[in-house]
Order: structure tokens, then C-alpha cells, then sequence
């Protein structure tokens, strides 16, 4: 997701910054005066932080007649697009403050982890004439690797633009077919093969008779009047859209593609329509997902779109050992070396991606031997209006593997809500999982994050449970997570937000049961801290122990 956490003070305008001419109306000059220009603050007065690759985007220009002359000066329909920034600061791209002329404006202020893209972006004009953002102020070519989106909301007067309330806006309608899926000129089809992975598209696979996963078809041939393309509108999670080009394909020409899902299996899950297989000269994929409205960009690597935690079904055949000491378990992979091709935040899409500083790996510090020793957070979905964050354990913890233990550990089957097999009469150990064994719905983690307006004070949220087994605790017991400067035991002191917390869990809300700190030791890029993964082995007990962690698709992860 790309997480956005909205600061709705301000979003804004046309800038006055600039010295281009960009046209006039009623004999108003609409050339920026520098003298109002230096009346108002730089920059980062009105959209906080703007260090690193980030864009600052209004998309409120041309709502009403005092600013849609810059939307119609650069030949864009009204409401248009003004950009305030684009990518690192150069020479040529110097953030403008917002000017707004004509009521309260969104600025949206999106930081990206990367973006090649806007190295070679023009945006002399200012005014987004190429479609390269959407309405929610993203740059579309990067939307998959937004790691934060706030919202700033300001109004005229234009020199000295003061705070409002945020506006509602009414989602525009999405663009056409071309901005999603490239060139569609000559003989071309687009579908979708990730419809009815989740219970959100299933019905449209159902309605037709047929099984899930099904084939949406957006466009088969050449345009006519009943066959027009449809844009992407993803309810579910990141599709991949194949966009096919064909020398020749005469049997397009009588295809009934009515009902736009393929009932005849006329297409193949490459998106590839067979009966012209021999003609492809081309086949790009084009990865979108939700909101449905209005499709953002998103990484769609794997094989699946997204099943949100909630909807997940519990899969134990893709369970990994691994070990925590290489010179004492040479053979089994180390836990940091692994840690990152399944707990990994760009699994997730942008939309319900958790923030930045609480991504990652997380020691167990203090929390016992012979059971968890780590849990990823990267996995969570986030709801950004809620502040809250949802985590499933039975793809999120590593549980120590015990001697009787079968694969995966007897603790993970607690996690998905439920027990492992028993040991078979007269054997040592407990099996394997069969790949049969049915689950209820698994046990979930809710945290519910206060963010405070400072990101570098201290982060507080309390956890709850949603399962109906242990919504019980909920009453008995407070399990709050306060982020702390430091570990008790001063071993660990805190880099940046969200490296260390404390979990205390207190009976009525007095009583501390169980207290242990989750202390990050793998950030959401990847990146180990080594001294921090060196305390965690050297404070093992066990230290040639084996632990598992189980992905939630054996095909997503090398």
C-alpha cells in the first residue's frame, strides 16, 4: 500500500513561483509576479519534508474559472494537473510553494524509494500534459514504489496561501485504455488472467459458469463499434494485464467477446489468444491494482494477484528451515540471508503497504527460549484511516523447530488457529503437513498505531486479537507496544523511529505476565544490522537451533 498517512492541512494550487507565462483571462496576466512570489515561505514550509526522490503534484487546478486558463493554456481538459516538484532537487527542478487562486487545494507530497524515471522527465510546463500523474498526485511510472503520500491542504490568498480543510473530491473517471496498456493500434488483444483469486472478483468468473481463476478480456482486435477496450479496474489486489500484438488474426473477427469473460478458453493464461498463438510478434504485461476507480501501477512479479491477510487460506507447503549460527549449521541457510526474499514490504501492494519505519524483521529480544525468536511486520496490511495494521503470524513469525517437531513446528499450527497432527503410535516425532489438513480462519494481530505529528517521537499502538478463540485476552488483558529510546539492559539503543519497543502484556491492566522488546534487525529495503543480528545469536540459549518461517506462496520467492 503505498502507505499513505494523510495530514490534511493542506493541498493546494497553481503556483505563483514560477516565471512563465502561461496565459491570461479577462485581462488578468497570469505571469507570476516575483514580488508575490517572495512574500511566501519556501517550499517545505507548506509540504514538510522534501529531501530524497519525492514529487509534490495539485491535482484541484481548473475546478474553476480562476484556474482552469492554466489547464487550457497547455491544452489539457479542466480539472488538470500542476507540478510543484519533480524527482531530486537539480537546477531545473526547483519546488515551487503553492499559489492557489480559487479555494482550498490538495497538494500531494509522495515520497518513492526509487524512480529512475523522473531522471529524464520534462515538466518545463508545469501542467501534467502527458499523463504522467494520477489523481492522487502519484507519478504513475513509479506508483509501485511509493513509500509515503501526505496530504496538505491550502487556499488563497494566492501570495500568502493559508490552511483549509481538506476537500472531497469525487473520483474522476480513469483514463483510457492507451495510459494502462500502451500502443493498441492494429491487431491486439488485452486480458486479464488473475480474475477470482480472492472472494472481491470471484463473482465475476461465477456468474458466467466458470472456474476460478478466469480471463477478463478487455479488448479482442481491431476496434469496432462492440468491441471497445475496457480500462483496468482491479478490486482485488495486482493484476497482470497481457497486452498481445498479432501480424494477422482473421479469427478475431467473429469472436463474441460479450460477456468479457472467456468462457471458451479462447485465451491461454499468457494472455495469448490461441487460436492466432503462431502469429504473436508481441506480449507485454502491464501490472495494476486497486482502487478499482482509478488503477494505480503496482509489482506483480509473482505468479497471483493478492489475497488480502483476512482472505489468505493458511498454507503450510511452503515452510523453510533455517538456522541462525552458519559455523555451527553450516548446511541450513542463515535466517538473515533469507529473511528478505519473503518479508519484503513490495509484496504488498502500495495501497496497504505498512509505513516505512515499521517495516522489517523483528527480534523477539527477552521473549523466551524454545518458541518464536522473530516476527516480520512488512507483511501487514495497513489502513491508513484507521492508523491500524493487521498481521497474520502464521506467515509472519519464525518459531523455533523443536526435536519432536515435524514440518512445520506444532506452535506455527497454533498461529493458524487450530493443532498440529499428533505423533503417530510408536514414532518419535510429530509428522509433516499432509497438505490436506483443513484450517479455520487463522488467528490475526491487530495493531492500532497513535501517530504522533513530530514522525521521530515515540510511536505507542495496542495489539488486539481478532480471532474469535482469542478475543477473550482483549477483555482480559491490555497488550500495549511502546517504542522506546533504549532496551532495559542498555544493549540496544534506538537509530531512527521504529528500530526498538517494549511489549509488556498486563492482566486488567496491572499485572505484567510476559515482557519482552521486538528490536529491529532487518529494515524494509533488506538491509541487516549486524550487530544487533549478532546480540540476538549470542543471547540464544540454543544456538544450533532451527527455526521455520513459512511464505505465503511456495512460486513468489527464489
Amino acid at each position: 500500500m503505498s502507505a499513505k498517512i494523510s495530514v490534511c492541512v493542506a493541498l493546494g494550487a497553481i503556483s505563483v513561483g514560477s516565471a512563465r507565462r502561461v496565459g491570461s483571462f479577462e485581462g488578468a496576466d497570469l505571469k507570476t509576479e516575483q514580488t508575490a512570489a517572495t512574500a511566501k515561505g519556501p517550499c517545505p514550509d507548506y509540504f514538510g519534508n522534501i529531501e530524497g526522490i519525492v514529487t509534490v503534484a495539485d491535482a484541484d487546478v481548473g475546478l474553476t474559472p480562476a484556474s482552469a486558463p492554466y489547464c487550457d493554456s497547455n491544452r489539457v481538459e479542466s480539472p488538470c494537473i500542476y507540478i510543484h516538484k519533480a524527482g531530486p532537487w537539480r537546477i531545473d527542478n526547483e519546488c515551487q510553494s503553492p499559489g492557489p487562486p480559487d479555494g482550498c487545494h490538495r497538494y500531494h507530497t509522495v515520497k518513492y524509494s526509487e524512480c529512475d524515471e523522473l531522471e529524464h522527465f520534462n515538466f518545463d510546463t508545469r501542467i501534467d500534459t502527458t499523463g504522467a500523474f494520477n489523481t492522487d498526485g502519484v507519478f504513475i511510472a513509479c506508483a509501485d514504489r511509493v513509500i509515503k503520500h501526505e496530504i496538505a491542504c491550502y487556499g488563497p490568498p494566492a501570495d500568502e496561501p493559508v490552511p483549509c480543510e481538506c476537500p472531497e473530491r469525487e473520483p474522476e473517471l480513469k483514463y483510457p485504455c492507451e495510459n494502462y496498456f500502451g500502443d493498441l493500434e492494429g491487431t491486439v488483444t488485452v486480458v486479464d488472467p488473475d480474475v477470482g483469486h480472492t472472494p472481491a472478483s470471484a463473482p465475476y468468473c461465477d456468474t458466467n459458469r466458470a472456474s476460478t481463476p478466469c480471463i477478463y478480456m478487455h479488448k479482442a482486435g481491431p476496434w469496432r463499434i462492440d468491441n471497445e477496450c475496457q480500462s483496468p479496474a482491479p478490486p482485488d489486489g495486482c493484476h497482470r494485464y497481457h497486452t498481445v500484438k498479432y501480424s494477422e488474426c482473421d479469427e478475431l473477427q467473429h469472436f463474441n467477446f460479450d460477456a468479457r469473460i472467456d468462457t471458451t478458453e479462447a485465451f491461454n493464461t499468457d494472455g495469448v489468444f490461441i487460436a492466432c498463438a503462431d502469429r504473436v510478434i508481441s506480449n507485454e504485461v502491464h501490472c495494476y491494482g486497486p482502487p478499482a476507480d482509478m488503477p494505480e501501477a503496482c509489482d506483480c512479479s509473482g505468479s497471483q494477484a493478492y489475497w488480502s491477510v483476512e482472505e489468505r487460506p493458511v498454507n503450510f507447503n511452503c515452510c523453510k528451515e533455517v538456522g541462525i549460527d552458519q559455523e555451527l549449521q553450516p548446511n541450513l541457510p542463515d535466517l538473515a540471508e533469507t529473511a528478505y526474499s519473503w518479508c519484503n514490504p513490495n509484496r504488498v501492494p502500495a495501497h496497504k503497504r505498512i509505513p516505512e519505519f515499521l517495516q522489517g524483521l523483528f527480534w523477539l529480544k527477552d521473549y523466551g527460549d524454545f518458541s518464536a525468536i522473530a516476527f516480520c511486520t512488512s507483511l501487514a496490511e495497513w489502513d491508513n484511516e484507521t492508523h491500524t495494521a493487521l498481521l497474520s503470524p502464521w506467515m509472519t513469525w519464525v518459531e523455533q523447530r523443536l526435536w519432536d517437531d515435524g514440518m512445520p513446528p506444532q506452535e506455527l499450527y497454533k498461529t493458524a488457529g487450530t493443532f498440529g497432527p499428533e505423533k503417530p503410535e510408536g514414532q518419535w516425532r510429530h509428522p509433516d503437513y499432509d497438505g490436506v489438513q483443513e484450517f479455520p480462519s487463522p488467528l490475526l494481530y491487530e495493531l492500532a498505531f497513535e501517530m504522533p505529528d513530530d514522525p521521530d517521537e515515540h510511536h505507542r499502538a495496542d495489539v488486539g486479537f481478532t480471532h474469535s478463540s482469542r478475543r477473550i485476552i482483549n477483555w482480559l488483558a491490555r497488550l500495549p507496544l511502546n517504542e522506546i529510546q533504549q532496551t532495559p539492559d542498555g544493549s540496544v539503543t534506538r537509530e531512527r523511529p521504529g528500530d526498538i519497543w517494549s511489549r509488556p502484556s498486563l492482566l486488567f491492566g496491572m499485572v505484567n505476565l510476559h515482557h519482552y522488546y521486538p528490536v529491529r534487525i532487518m529494515d524494509g529495503e533488506g538491509n541487516i544490522h549486524r550487530e544487533r543480528y549478532e546480540l540476538m545469536k549470542n543471547s540464544y540459549v540454543q544456538r544450533n537451533a532451527t527455526f521455520t518461517y513459512c511464505e505465503w506462496n511456495c512460486a513468489e520467492t527464489a
